[in-house]
């Protein structure tokens, strides 16, 4: 016979399944043949159960390498989101302990307290990622000597954290001219005062000679 397709050797497993159990003598041989017959059918759909079994077994294979694929990616996935909490929690820290030390140093001349910018981490937390603590850097009218002191604990605010910013170093070198600038004052005024008493004691000086001196006959 010729080679049956999958529809037909399945159909004739079918077809030999549903049939009656019960077999007349007469018809042995015939029956018996049609055994053989359908036995090759069987065959036929046995390896076409294979084939599937095959099919299904490459399927599998392809679904844990798309499983593992999709695993690694995860694994990945989070190991990137752990080292960016990690480097947001370093530097808020850090930002931190960077404005406190200003606050600390710059006492009585800080306007307000520490200000911060953030940044939303992948946990939905806020980082603070900059900041800055504003300081009064406005000489005090008519005294050099505050002035002066008050630059120097402004230098001193601006350089207190251990890695200071360039800002920092800016405000830093403002407080240094206001210092030299009060020191200039300062001199003036001593000059100043010095002529002054000189002036003073000239005055005095001629007040006594012409009180010394003898009435005119």
């Amino acid at each position: 016979m010729g080679v049956q397709s999958v529809e037909q050797a399945q159909a004739a497993v079918v077809a030999y399944n549903a049939a009656p159990q019960s077999i007349s003598p007469a018809t042995t041989q015939s029956n018996t043949a049609n055994s053989v017959g359908d036995g090759k059918r069987e065959n036929n759909a046995f390896e076409v159960s294979s084939r599937d079994s095959n099919a299904s077994s490459s399927n599998g294979q392809a679904h844990n390498l798309v499983s593992k694929a999709q695993a690694d990616s995860d694994l990945q996935q989070s190991r990137e989101v752990e080292q960016v909490l990690t480097q947001l929690k370093a530097r808020d820290l850090e930002v931190r302990a960077h404005e406190a030390a200003h606050l600390n140093a710059a006492g009585g001349h800080a306007r307000g307290g520490m200000s911060f910018s953030y940044q939303t981490g992948p946990d939905g937390q806020k980082y603070a990622v900059g900041g800055e603590v504003g300081i009064d850097t406005s000489p005090v009218a008519g005294d050099p000597q505050k002035t002066l002191d008050k630059a120097r604990q402004i230098q001193a605010a601006a350089m207190a954290p251990a890695q200071p910013s360039s800002q920092d170093f800016r405000v830093a070198a403002q407080a240094i001219q206001m210092q030299q600038q009060a020191l200039v004052e300062m001199r003036q005024m001593s000059q100043e005062e010095a002529g002054m008493g000189e002036r003073n004691g000239f005055e005095a000086r001629l007040s006594v000679q012409r009180a010394e001196k003898p009435a005119e006959a």
